[in-house]
């Protein structure tokens, strides 16, 4: 259940109508306050608009619920693609893609495998398509230097690390992995670069 006035939750159309009323109201009132007013107000209903599309939970001092806004697309089935994200998906050469991307994370793991604090290709097999070639390296400055050398790469659940003690694996791999890039937009020449950078 949505925790606002509106029946049944926002829509594209009610904040449109939402917005011209706003606007409408503030040019024709020709007072500045209640310019701001209705800016204000239509913050607030596009904050709680957004809200209802992703689901929010706000938590008190002791992490207990003060307000819930859940999203009612959690509670939907898979929907058809569009015919925009289909046409898309459509032009990707998966077969070339796929190829290219093993070529790129044996290539990878051949340049890395001498620092690298764990073993990628242990559980690999012919139908492993590779999505990254995971680095685990222990040195902190090494994701700043990829970023000063234009790589942005993320660090992957680097929440764990606030939620676990530093002496689990956990908090241990998330520290320290990091997601080398290796798809099909890469080849020997990207890699040799991010292996200059990681050594």
């Amino acid at each position: 259940m949505n925790w606002y006035i509106f029946k049944g939750g926002l829509n594209k159309r009610t904040v449109q109508v939402i917005l011209l009323i706003c606007v409408g109201a503030a040019v024709a009132s020709a007072q500045v306050y209640w310019f701001f007013y209705f800016c204000f107000s239509l913050l607030v209903v596009l904050a709680f608009y957004v809200a209802d599309r992703v689901g929010i939970c706000i938590k008190d001092g002791n992490d207990e619920p003060l307000m819930t806004i859940y999203s009612d697309h959690d509670k939907e089935d898979c929907m058809k693609m569009s015919k925009l994200t289909r046409t898309l998906m459509d032009a990707e050469d998966y077969k070339f893609n796929r190829q290219k991307r093993k070529e790129n994370f044996v290539y990878a793991h051949s340049l890395l495998c001498n620092i690298n604090k764990i073993d990628p290709t242990m559980y690999m097999d012919d139908d492993t398509v590779p999505m990254v070639y995971p680095l685990v390296v222990e040195d902190d400055d090494l994701i700043k230097r990829l970023f000063a050398a234009k790589h942005f790469q993320g660090h992957w659940w680097s929440y764990i690390c606030d939620e676990q003690p530093e002496t689990t694996f956990e908090h241990w791999i998330s520290r320290y992995v990091i997601p080398i890039t290796i798809d099909q937009r890469y080849g020997k020449k990207e890699i040799d670069y991010l292996v200059n950078v990681i050594k």
